[in-house]
């Protein structure tokens, strides 16, 4: 079986504390009061094969059992942020971002990445894997897009990078 693991340790002590499971090569980090570690497992049915399911866990520091976990559906959108804020594109271009910093969600208004009316009759759109990334420090959002965009077909090659102001677009 495949397995990774998050491994707590005393190091003034020089021991394990203990030892959380994770899935497959899974990312985590604490929360901000210490309380709950998340962990963004993978798993097989067959252990490195079969169907796969992607579980958000959260896990209580004190104990090192699962608090809770949430499966994440297996159509998800792909989403980059600056600090607290997160965008989301759709496959047509249109930006959608949402404010954590809060107690509660705060969705910011959308914007197009398509301005201009030439770009609109082109159809371009976003498309690629890994489509968008940002430099935090310049507030930039980097998008792979391109042109005659069908429907659905946000996996296409992009041949051009266009790049924004997040505070401008």
């Amino acid at each position: 079986m495949v397995a990774g693991r998050v491994v707590v340790v005393d190091p003034d002590q020089k021991r394990m504390l203990g030892m959380v499971s994770t899935g497959f090569t899974a990312p985590s980090t604490l929360s901000r009061d210490g309380k709950l570690l998340y962990t963004a497992d993978l798993f097989y049915s067959r252990g490195t094969r079969g169907t796969r399911t992607d579980v958000l866990t959260a896990w209580d520091t004190s104990t090192l059992s699962p608090s809770w976990e949430v499966v994440i559906p297996s159509k998800r959108s792909r989403v980059v942020n600056v600090g607290e804020t997160y965008y989301y594109t759709t496959t047509t271009g249109t930006i959608r971002a949402v404010d954590l910093s809060g107690k509660e969600p705060r969705i910011l208004p959308a914007w197009e990445l398509e301005q201009r009316e030439a770009d609109k009759k082109a159809g371009w759109a976003p498309g690629g894997w890994q489509l968008m990334a940002v430099a935090p420090k310049l507030n930039r959002l980097y998008v792979l897009m391109h042109d005659a965009h069908e429907p659905m077909k946000w996996e296409d090659p992009s041949p051009i990078i266009w790049a924004y102001d997040l505070k401008t677009h």
